[in-house]
């Protein structure tokens, strides 16, 4: 919106971005300034505007995607990404096929891929209540520390 330039500034010190995507919403819509938009793709744009900012190119990025139980369950009970995205052309009925989709439709906006930024992806299924998805994710939260710490340090 025409507001997040105000307060992105704010945040030029930041060591990682947390990004949380709501998989369930590939079929749900919002109203954002005036024009009824798909909530998946309004992440996405949201996404892309943030990691694409100047204050952000270079800070690594972790992308959960959530609600991976429930985004499942709509596709297995015939639900399509095709709702969202009109270029997906593979079967509808295959999650995985779908979840990569929109994992690449996510990853297409990040302009500065290197690998030295660090982009970590996580799907996850009722937030919170996974012991080993949370403990991935805190290892990871953890690596972007030490890396941010040996390159401030001159060691990468």
């Amino acid at each position: 919106s025409k507001y997040s330039k105000k307060w992105l500034h704010s945040f030029d010190h930041t060591t990682g971005i947390i990004f949380v995507v709501n998989l369930n919403d590939f079929d749900q819509y919002q109203t954002v300034d005036g024009q009824r938009v798909n909530a998946l793709k309004h992440s996405r744009d949201l996404f892309k505007k943030i990691v694409n900012d100047e204050v952000f190119k270079y800070t690594p990025i972790m992308l959960i995607f959530d609600q991976y139980d429930l985004f499942k369950r709509k596709i297995e009970n015939g639900g399509s990404i095709n709702t969202a995205f009109n270029g997906y052309n593979d079967d509808s009925s295959d999650i995985e096929k779908s979840m990569n989709y929109i994992k690449n439709s996510f990853m297409n906006k990040v302009e500065n891929k290197q690998k030295r930024r660090g982009i970590y992806i996580h799907c996850t299924s009722y937030y919170g209540n996974n012991f080993n998805q949370i403990k991935q994710i805190f290892k990871d939260v953890q690596h972007i520390k030490l890396t941010r710490n040996l390159d401030i340090g001159g060691l990468l």
